[in-house]
This record gives structure tokens, sequence and C-alpha cells, in this order.
């Protein structure tokens, strides 16, 4: 019986539904099967584990030794030629003989050898005649798993193996050196993303290879050196994301001037002012721990085309800080500069309130950082804003304008900052139970969460927040709470099942109630982190969380009190977790 031909976007929508062991079976329907899957299946090599490190490269050993074998005959053809123009300029018959005699004799030695080598013999695994390694486009070294090793003759063996690949992962491969990337590079000559986080033994000299008009990602954080001596000889024109750390000089800076997402951790402001001068089609920047002065807050106003800004942990220098500041680096003093919450609520304005895109913001997030004006900032949002991060300082007319004005938000992150005994509730009766809370639509004693004491002005009541999160059900897949007390809190969550949130960070003391219920509230739950939970035994906490029934789509979890454990399961979602929080550094 003939099997159909099915075009390849269909089969592709087939296999989109069927978990990994059904795809295998139907490599074997045929040959145009057999291409279009493979072509997904090993479209991304990501390795996991020891065991898989091991498989993936004895898979591509064929190919290894099938590259080998074209490559010594090509020489051998190269040899014969030579050989042959060489005997027509001999001029003694005997002499001619006698060379061609040992000529011919060394390569058939030549082809013995290399015939029993790439017989496989000693080798143990599983070897393909065909080249899957053609179909790899995404070789990710980056997730970590027990006795990781990567070395230069492992990457190289495997990007070797990988001619059409085009994004390359080295995070945290530190043995990866500068010369086994160069390498690698000249013969992938299709890579356009390419993420060294944490790759230390790493430096520019690589990009020599790379091909300038096509690289369209770079990522380097956690290499702050790694321009220090080298510097790519081209422009790099076709670079429109970089994530850089602490360093960067102005001839770099000048290489780069079609940049549309940049993200630079510590660096000084007149680097990063120089590099948004360069770049005018930015359309999201984010900075961490990064000093801000007037001349670079009016350089990124100047940008027309920016939907995104992050300021993470961010000092803001104002006009009447400045020159004291300037005066500080000339004569090599140390920095005294106060966090942004320092400065005057006019000065913010003028830097932060008069920026005319935030009408087209689609995530905007200022964590860690107290912004006296964020009522005015968030007036001027729309229902384009997906993710918001709060500052410090939220109150209740900011969280009833937030969700007024961006009924669309998927990202939600709330934390107060607290003063050594934590943010508490203020009110004439604080310590009051859910009863009390009940009571408070009727006009009641409201209670309202504060920070009192920390300077930061955070005030809103947890009504506002229930109002807040009710009004975003339908949209919000991603909440983070850092707020005290806790118990209070938790009354708002236990009142607020949500069907459709995937990421729940609690920064707080999460009680066994809400723990027995969380799988009924958020069932579709991939990544969860509790700060600490009542006094309670592993078995009990793992029966709540990861039971039969429980939370059955979880990806990732870390309970941040029970660092250790010899629940196997509890390890490999608490491991994920770890590689999911760096996300932004890894990727």
């Amino acid at each position: 019986m003939s099997i159909p031909t099915l075009p390849t976007e269909v089969i592709i929508l087939i296999i989109s539904y069927l978990p990994r062991a059904h795809i295998i079976r139907l490599l074997t329907v045929n040959r145009h099967w057999h291409n279009v899957i493979s072509a997904q299946l090993y479209r991304t090599l990501c390795i996991h584990s020891l065991r898989e490190q091991y498989e993936y490269r004895n898979l591509f050993n064929e190919t290894r030794r099938r590259r080998q074998r074209q490559q010594q005959q090509l020489q051998q053809r190269e040899r014969q030629k030579h050989s042959s123009d060489q005997e027509n300029h001999q001029q003694q018959p005997q002499l001619t003989m006698s060379g061609g005699a040992d000529t011919c004799s060394h390569y058939q030695v030549n082809l013995a050898v290399n015939s029993n080598n790439s017989g496989g013999g000693g080798n143990n695994g599983f070897y393909s005649t065909e080249n899957y390694g053609q179909y790899v486009r995404e070789l990710d070294l980056s997730v970590p798993y027990s006795g990781k090793d990567i070395t230069d003759a492992l990457f190289y063996d495997l990007a070797l193996d990988c001619p059409n690949l085009e994004t390359l992962n080295l995070y945290n491969c530190h043995k990866v050196t500068t010369n086994a990337v160069k390498r690698a590079l000249s013969k992938c000559k299709k890579i356009r993303f390419l993420y060294l986080s944490m790759a230390t033994s790493i430096d520019a000299r690589c990009l020599q290879e790379a091909v300038p008009h096509q690289l369209h990602t770079l990522n380097i954080f956690g290499i702050p050196h790694f321009f220090f001596r080298y510097r790519p000889a081209a422009l790099l024109t076709s670079l429109k994301s970089l994530k850089a750390g602490q360093w960067l000089d102005r001839q770099t800076i000048d290489l780069m001037n079609g940049l549309e997402h940049v993200s630079l951790d510590g660096m000084h402001p007149e680097h990063i002012s120089q590099l948004i001068q360069c770049n005018k089609h930015l359309r999201s920047v984010r900075l961490v721990r990064c000093q801000l002065h007037p001349p670079l807050l009016g350089h990124l106003m100047t940008q027309k085309h920016l939907t995104a800004l992050e300021l993470h942990r961010c000092k803001l220098i104002h006009d009447h800080h400045y020159q004291q500041h300037r005066q500080q680096e000339e004569e090599g003093g140390q920095e005294n500069i106060g966090d942004i919450h320092h400065g005057r609520d006019d000065n913010d304005g003028m830097s932060l309130v008069h920026f005319p895109r935030y009408q087209f913001m689609q995530r905007l997030e200022f964590k860690y950082m107290i912004i006296p004006s964020i009522q005015r900032i968030v007036e001027q949002c729309s229902d384009r804003l997906v993710s918001f991060i709060a500052p410090y300082n939220i109150s209740d007319t900011v969280l009833d304008t937030l969700s007024t004005n961006c009924p669309r938000l998927k990202r939600l992150s709330l934390v107060t900052r607290s003063n050594g005994t934590g943010s508490h509730i203020n009110s004439t009766n604080a310590n009051n139970d859910t009863a009390t809370m009940d009571n408070n639509d009727s006009g009641g004693n409201t209670n309202r969460m504060s920070n009192t004491g920390s300077g930061d002005g955070s005030h809103f009541s947890l009504d506002c927040l229930q109002r807040t999160l009710h009004s975003l059900t339908s949209t919000l897949v991603y909440l983070e709470l850092s707020i005290q007390p806790s118990a209070i809190v938790e009354q708002v969550l236990l009142q607020w099942p949500n069907p459709n949130l995937q990421i729940l960070i609690l920064r707080l003391r999460v009680s066994i109630l809400l723990l027995q219920n969380l799988p009924s509230l958020y069932p579709a739950l991939r990544v969860l982190y509790i700060a600490s939970t009542e006094p309670a035994t592993e078995t009990e906490i793992d029966q709540y969380l990861l039971g039969q029934d429980k939370l059955q789509h979880l990806e990732a979890l870390m309970l941040y009190d029970r660092r250790d454990s010899a629940n196997r399961d509890y390890l490999a979602l608490k491991n994920h977790y770890d590689y999911w929080s760096l996300r932004k550094e890894i990727w």
C-alpha cells in the first residue's frame, strides 16, 4: 500500500502535537518523512547530561569519519597529480618508474591504515551513515549538568559536524578557548547568534572568523575584557542585539551603528551615552547597576523607536550632583552619589516623566529602584504595555491607573523594600484577621501595605491589590510578589484562582494552607519560587506540590529555605529553576 505524499508544512503540523518518542517512530514512513522529521528533531542540539554528550558525539562520528575520508581522497588526488607532473619532467625512465612505484606503495599503505581506522574498530555506541549534523541550526551547551566538562576538543568535534549552524551558546564554558571558537567559526559560516556569556577564556579574536555582515546577536555578559586588547577589523553592520558588561571602549562602540537591542551591566555612563548616540534605532534598552546622568538620559530620550525600557538597580545622578560627580572622577576620588530616590521629585520629573515614548512601551521595568514620579509615568502608558516591574514606591493610585490603562498586562512584579523588620500593614488594627479584611469594603478600617521607615513612600491597600489581580485574570501569566505581612497577602491569593498563571514568584513566607491549594488555584504553573514555608516535613511539602495529579506542568521549582534534599525530582526542578532564573544573562 503506497503512502500518500503530504506537504512538508502538514508533516510539521502533525509532529507538533506528538511527543518525541512517537515522532521518532515516524522516521521510517518514507524518505520524505525521514528528511522532514530529521530536520525538526535535530534542529536544536542541546546537551543535558554526560550520557547525551557521549551519544551525540558518537552519532556524529560517522559524519566525521566520512569527512576525513573525503579529505584524504582529495589529498591523494592532489599528490597523484603532483607526482604525475614530476614524472613528465624526469629525464631518466628508471628513476621515474622507481619514484612512481614508491609513491603508489606509499598511498596503498595510507589507504589501508585509513580504512582500518574508519572501520570503527574499538569504538562503542550508535553510528549512522545519515549526516544528522547537516540539520543542526542551534548548538546549545549552556545547560548545567553533573560532570559537565566542555573542552576545546568536544566543542570542536560537535561544531565541525554542523556546517549549517546559526546559533551557538557557550554559557559558562570557561574551558573553551578563543582558538577553538575561531576554528569553529571558520567552518560554520552561517553563524548569526553568538552567546558567550561567562565563557571567560574567549576574547574578541574569535570574531575574526565571523562574517561581519551576518552576525545578528552577540552576548558577552560576564566577559568584561572581551574587547580589551582586540576588536573586530570591520564594522559589525548587521549586529542588532548586544549584551555586555562593564567595559566597551570608544573604538569598539564606533563599529556598532545598527543596534536595536542593548543590555549593559555596570558600564560607564559616558560609554553608554556614546553607544546610544551611535545607534538611532534602538527598540529596547536594559541597564543594570549603571549610573544615569543627565546627558545620558537626554540621549536616551531622543530614541524614536524605543518600546522597552528596563532599569535595574540603577542610580540617577541629578543636575545638582552631576558637576560634583565629574569633579570626583577627575580627582580620582570615591563616588558618593545617592540612589535614585535621593533626588527631588522635580529633578526626576525632568529626566524621566517627559520621555515621549511611554505610550508605545511594551516593557517598563524599574526593578529595586524608587521613582518619585511613577504616577505620572504610568498615566502615560497604554494598552501596549505587557510587562511592568514596579518600583519600591507603589501606591493605590498607581495600581488603579495601571490596571485601567494597561488591561493587557502579562507580567507584573510588586516588591516593597524592607527596613530590617520588613514591610508591614499600616492600619489601626494591624493584626486583623480575614474577617476584618472582608469588612474593609463597608468603609471600616482599611488594611494598607506600607514600608514606613525605609523612605520609599510605598503605601497601597490589599483591596487595591485584589482589584488589580482580578482585573488582569484573563491576561496575567507572570506574577511576582514580595509584600509583608505574608498572611494578609495569602488571603488575596486564595481568593484569586487563575487557570492562566504560569510563573509565580513569592518572596515571602507561605502557609501550609496556600501550599495545599496551589495546584487547584494555579493548575498551569510551570515555574514556582517560594522564599520560605511554615514548619513541615519534606515529605508533606512534596506531597502538596509534586504528588500525583498536583502541578502537572511544573518545570522549575525553588524552595529557598530548602537548598538540599534527597528527593531527586525536587533537585531536578531546582536545577531547572537555577537555569531559568539566569535566562536573561544566558540568552
